[in-house]
């Protein structure tokens, strides 16, 4: 029996379309600013017309966080579906360089999805997505099965409560913790941003305490999730909740929240703007880091502090996954 855990992340199978825009294009196009104006697929196709220059990548928070696990040789599985559309195919490949087990789910009848990324000028990330594309209906019964001779960790996205389609639970973060809750496996939860964690926040806090091990997210999301004007009042909130939270700070570093105690973890690099390259995949790396910490046994600030540098790591490069080899 090994005691190393294995990781599997599940979420959404998005085709990244990025492109840059100044913020008259938000505004002429009703979209939010930094955060998820949710579409038709119609009406997300139609917006890209409008796009100067896009380019595509492969992506998807857990996706993402999938591809650092990999190059810190995690052993680590991604689940999730796509279409059979020329999409598809670049989601599809963009595991081969990254040692990520993917074995796609596919829907023949729909579009692989597309999250557009808009950046304004000051990096600002803004995004668009249409929840009637394959991803959003994967089926319960393609989740993966477990190797039961090692622990295990489990990376899910608060994008999966909007998945309901493929199973009579109330979402698919539901179906997860029913089929890989055991004593050696951890599930941890990641906030996608402000407007899924507040939209979600009943069935979030209603997994607190026992069910999630960890769950992951910017002060502005956690804020959102606690229902709190105020870090202080986020902070508090959070302590009273016993759940164990793990929220990024920025350039102030990690505020870790576990076992009735708040620890701060300093940031170690400050980037000046100009090293920064955009801020897509900032959060999903500083993910990766902290579970290869945990897999490779290191203590929680370790980890936050790993975290913070896979983080700093993405920023000075485009796209939401690091360079592979």
């Amino acid at each position: 029996m090994s005691h190393t855990p294995a990781a599997l992340c599940i979420g959404v199978c998005n085709v990244d379309v990025i492109a840059h825009v100044d913020d008259s294009f938000l505004e002429r196009h009703s979209l939010d600013k930094g955060t998820t104006t949710v579409l038709s697929s119609d009406a997300l196709l139609n917006l890209m017309g409008y796009l100067n220059r896009p380019f595509y990548l492969p992506g998807g928070c857990a996706a993402n966080t999938a591809c650092g696990l990999g190059l810190e040789d995690v052993d680590t599985t991604f689940c999730g579906m796509i279409g059979t559309d020329f999409y598809g195919d670049i989601f599809r490949n963009g595991f081969k360089s990254y040692n990520v087990a993917y074995h796609p789910v596919t829907d023949v009848k729909k579009h692989t999805s597309l999250c557009i990324t808009l950046i304004t000028p000051d990096k600002e990330r803004s995004f668009v997505l249409a929840t009637d594309m394959a991803s959003w209906f994967l089926p319960e019964n393609t989740l993966p099965d477990r190797d039961t001779t090692r622990p295990l960790i489990v990376y899910i996205e608060t994008n999966m409560f909007r998945m309901t389609a493929g199973t009579d639970k109330p979402s698919m973060v539901h179906a997860v913790l029913d089929k890989y809750a055991a004593d050696d496996a951890r599930i941890i939860l990641n906030l996608v941003d402000t407007e899924v964690t507040g939209h979600h926040r009943d069935l979030i806090t209603a997994l607190m305490g026992d069910r999630l091990a960890f769950i992951v997210g910017n002060h502005e999301e956690m804020k959102v999730l606690f229902n709190a004007d105020t870090i202080e009042a986020m902070e508090s909130a959070a302590l009273a909740s016993g759940q164990s939270c793990v929220i990024t700070m920025g350039d102030r570093g990690v505020t870790l929240i576990h076992k009735d105690a708040i620890s701060r973890i300093p940031s170690v690099v400050h980037l000046k703007p100009a090293d920064i390259v955009d801020t897509v995949g900032a959060g999903d790396q500083f993910s990766a880091g902290f579970i290869a910490g945990l897999v490779e046994g290191m203590d929680l600030e370790a980890c936050c502090a790993q975290g913070m540098q896979h983080a700093t790591e993405i920023l000075r490069q485009p796209g939401a996954r690091p360079l592979a080899a």
